[in-house]
């Protein structure tokens, strides 16, 4: 959606862009895909520098550096003696003093006991977790990084039998290349027993983006321990926190006692072994300052927790104080690390998978398991959930013998693989969630349809304000999905894609039914806070870096849904990060999106791309947005292609901004429409937006034989317009375009305007709407008939708007007209009588290539007199289907069909079209 702006913010972002550039070359990096270091984003205090480059090289050291020296005891007796002495768990000391106050910042008061690691996690305890559950590493724990300089593990084998090493004198250094998720997932696993313990679930549930965090107080009463990732609090005070400071307790400003910053490693580009530097917190603690910045459990929208510095270059002893905290996207960053804590009592729960207890020199070897059978032949499974059983084989489609249908989807979420085939009964109900595990191929993909006689059968959630999808995909490719039925889920279909996930290809969905989802929230936390959406494809990956490819969705429909269909990251809505595809080949068909409250499509970082004879209708009627209501937006988008598409009756609702049909956000380029309507909007036809993000106009924006008729019935905080161009810098091309401008609506509006301008009208023509339908009226001549066979047909076509067509209140009546010959027709006029209460109907025109009836204009309410623009068609018959109706019959006094002419426009640059005014 639009965002006000004004122009010296723009040349301030050519500042901007230009000290970057300074800066990086500066700082020049080896590795092109690294992010940026913390210290930019979110301080709380001071102005720390920029951090280097992840493979930057140390340069201008001194002597004067501090060396670092064997660990050994503190000076002084802390009284807190590690708690944990089995090689099986962390070293950790425990922070008593329950119930201290807070420090001024807000933070360090923690009501409960608990123990938090004594170290930094280190290579060799990670290595552990690697080795024990990433044999094949589906949610991408290990990154390639960690084997070079700065990182500490190296990995071998292939997928399925990976095995992990420390680097020879790293195994005691602090692990880093971690995201936030991944500490949690060491939680888990810890808490789980280690060995192969669940990543998934624990002190942490992880279902794809959604993450529940715990309660500590609550844990830290359990009697069996449970490991997280330490609170902020949790952190805080064991950092900061001394109970003997001035004979009452109080905080320090540094990790260490006393009022000066501890000898460490800062800013020396040089990781060092856990414990090198003798000072101690007060609990007893090494390394809350130097080493590695350390996550904590805090998190806010799409960023996270950290605090204490780091070995980087220009980090400084402000990074180590604790008036410093940084909110930062989750990434895998030689600096980040972190420490676990636990609560509870006891041991931690025991793993699923025993293990043999091992001595600390020579550990016994774990025996690998004996091999599974492995099935290779595809197969049919069937559910049902009114015939079928659980304990069943699935096998079959009704129960005969010992074989017969499965009756729940949770039964049914069990590994598949390529070829295999998953159909749920027609008229059957679930309120469950379908998770297949495994992938299929292009080739053989896995296929979820259905069976039998009926309707489609239907997964029905009850309850879209809660986070509840129908299928879910998780770093999945290979399927096929036709004839499903997804009611009242917040998400239809929900596929999520980890960092650094292997790149899947192939997801079809065709012939499916999403409907009733209006769950709305800030779309800037999703997924934290929920929308309800048909389809999510969602992507954790943060380079430029495709993780699904080949996507087709094909004759659905998706209706009164927030949002019928994204795809989404959690930088998607960073303005800083331009370019980012994560997905390719993605492609529209035959769909249709109605009635939904905001962006029917909201395509974000898409690579090559189409949609053909889709309709997007009635989007933002009651609705109010906190942004603004468009019928479609694509931003970060590229190498796309429309072609008879309609986007029509967008609404602002209840005071929503915007109100256009389509809106190019951001960063859009090579994207071309061919033989697109765009109508009866509140706001503009079509927006150019490019301040969302960072700068970056769009480029290669061609439309060719479009027609636009917005109205602008309600203005956005410009005066009204057809098209909203943002800048100049935007680069679109209009080629035999034509634009219907009502009275005082203008051709164009420009809010940001510059000297060069990229705007371009290449034999476009514009009609007053007050003058449509002003030629001969070519339906005088045809023949017309009604589903009904109505004697009144001819009523709707003879020229005399006192005499009318009426027909039968039954659905799916039509009222048709056939010309003598072919003829080319542009403009269409529907008068309806007074008795008539026509809600929703389609223009039809008879496509002599197919031999079929094809849309041309799909409508809402009618009244006294309607003017319908529609591209231009060569056509031997209309006809008017007649959908829905407020009561009684549909009664039609004129159905005119011309070819209208306008004035020709050419403008080689936009200056001209600010100027073309509606009469």
């Amino acid at each position: 959606m639009m965002r006000p702006l004004l122009k010296n913010n723009l040349g301030f972002l050519s500042v901007v862009c230009c000290s970057l550039t300074l800066l990086s070359s500066c700082n020049k990096k080896e590795d092109p895909s690294a992010e940026d270091p913390p210290g930019k984003e979110a301080a709380t205090s001071g102005s720390p520098k920029s951090g280097p480059s992840p493979e930057e090289p140390a340069s201008g050291q001194t002597a004067e550096e501090p060396a670092p020296v064997k660990p050994k005891a503190p000076e002084e007796t802390t009284g807190n003696e590690p708690d944990t002495s089995s090689p099986d768990e962390p070293t950790t000391v425990v922070v008593g003093d329950e119930g201290n106050a807070a420090d001024s910042t807000g933070f360090g008061a923690v009501s409960y006991p608990y123990r938090i690691g004594k170290y930094e996690v280190t290579n060799a305890e990670f290595c552990a977790f690697l080795n024990a559950i990433a044999k094949r590493d589906p949610h991408s724990l290990y990154d390639g990084r960690m084997a070079g300089e700065q990182g500490g593990i190296t990995r071998t084998g292939s997928f399925g039998d990976y095995r992990y090493a420390c680097k020879t004198g790293w195994e005691r250094k602090p692990v880093s290349y971690v995201t936030w998720e991944t500490c949690l997932r060491y939680c888990n696993w810890l808490s789980n027993g280690r060995g192969e313990g669940d990543t998934e679930k624990g002190s942490y549930r992880i279902e794809g983006g959604s993450i529940s965090l715990p309660d500590h107080a609550a844990l830290s009463k359990g009697k069996t321990t449970r490991w997280v990732l330490a609170s902020e609090s949790e952190w805080y005070k064991a950092a900061y926190y001394d109970p003997g400071k001035d004979g009452s307790g109080g905080y320090w400003p540094y990790a260490c006692k006393g009022g000066s910053a501890p000898p460490c490693n800062l800013s020396s580009n040089a990781i060092q072994e856990v414990g090198s530097y003798a000072t101690v917190t007060a609990y007893g603690t090494f390394d809350q300052n130097g080493n590695l910045w350390e996550y904590n459990e805090h998190r806010s929208g799409n960023k996270v927790g950290l605090r204490g510095g780091s070995y980087f270059i220009n980090d400084n002893d402000s990074y180590l104080r604790s008036s410093t905290r940084y909110d930062v996207l989750s990434a895998k960053w030689p600096n980040y690390g972190f420490r676990v804590v636990a609560l509870g009592t006891g041991r931690s729960q025991a793993s699923s998978t025993p293990r043999k207890s091992q001595a600390p020199s020579a550990p016994s070897p774990t025996p690998k398991p004996e091999p599974q059978p492995v099935r290779t032949k595809a197969r049919t499974f069937y559910i049902s959930s009114s015939e079928g059983n659980d304990n069943l084989e699935g096998s079959a489609p009704t129960a005969q013998g010992g074989s017969g249908p499965w009756k729940t989807l949770t039964r049914a979420s069990v590994e598949y693989i390529p070829g295999d085939t998953i159909l749920l009964k027609r008229g059957d109900t679930w309120d469950e969630e379908l998770h297949p595990r495994g992938s299929g191929t292009p080739a053989e993909p896995i296929t979820i349809s259905a069976y039998g006689e009926g309707n489609r059968p239907v997964i029905d959630r009850k309850d879209f304000r809660k986070d509840l999808a129908g299928i879910r995909l998780r770093d999945q490719g290979g399927f096929k999905i036709s004839g499903i039925e997804f009611n009242r889920c917040l998400t239809g279909i929900y596929a999520d894609y980890s960092d650094g996930a292997p790149t899947k290809e192939f997801i079809w969905i065709e012939d499916c039914y999403f409907h009733d989802s209006l769950l709305y929230q800030h779309y800037e936390d999703y997924p934290r806070r929920k929308i309800g959406l048909g389809i999510c494809f969602f992507s954790y990956e943060r380079d430029n870096r495709v993780v699904l490819k080949d996507i087709t969705i094909k004759g659905c429909i998706f209706r009164r849904l927030a949002s019928a269909f994204w795809t989404n990251s959690p930088d998607n809505f960073n303005k800083n990060a331009s370019y980012i595809y994560n997905f390719a080949n993605m492609n529209f068909e035959s769909c249709l999106f109605e009635e939904g409250f905001q962006w029917q499509q909201g395509i974000r970082g898409v690579v090559g791309g189409s949609m053909r004879h889709c309709v997007t209708h009635d989007i933002g009627r009651g609705f109010r947005s906190f942004n603004g209501v468009a019928g479609s937006m694509f931003f970060r988008c590229k190498d796309w292609t429309f072609e008879d598409c309609e986007w029509g009756f967008v609404s602002i609702g209840l005071g929503s901004g915007d109100g256009e049909a389509f809106d190019f956000e951001g960063n859009c380029d090579n994207m071309t429409m061919r033989n697109c309507l765009f109508h009866d909007t509140d706001g503009p036809g079509f927006l150019l937006c490019c301040y969302a993000s960072d700068g970056h106009a769009h480029t290669g924006i061609l439309m060719e034989n479009c027609v636009i008729n917005g109205k602008s019935k309600r203005p956005i905080g410009l005066p009204r317009c057809a098209i909203v161009n943002t800048t100049d810098w935007n680069e679109s091309t209009w080629e035999e375009c034509r634009f219907y401008l009502s009275k005082g609506e203008a051709l164009m509006r420009v809010m940001d305007p510059e000297k060069e301008k990229r705007t371009k009208f290449v034999n476009c023509l514009v009609t007053d709407l007050s003058a449509s339908c002003s030629t001969p009226n070519l339906a005088l001549g045809a023949k017309a008939s009604s589903k009904s066979t109505e004697p009144s047909a001819g009523k709707a076509n003879d020229g005399n708007p006192g005499t009318a067509w009426t027909g039968r209140a039954d659905t799916g009546e039509w009222l048709q007209l056939l010309f003598p010959r072919a003829q080319t027709v542009n403009e269409i006029r529907l008068r309806e009588a007074p008795t008539s209460s026509i809600t929703r109907y389609q223009i039809q025109y008879a496509d002599s290539a197919t031999g079929t009836w094809k849309s041309c204009f799909n409508g809402m309410k009618i009244g006294d007199d309607f003017i319908a623009p529609i591209v231009p068609r060569k056509t031997r018959g209309l006809r008017l289907r007649v959908m829905t109706t407020e009561k009684g019959k549909p009664s039609i006094r004129e159905f005119e069909a011309c070819r209208g002419t306008g004035r020709i426009f050419n403008d080689v640059n936009g200056s001209r079209a600010i100027q073309v005014m509606g009469k």
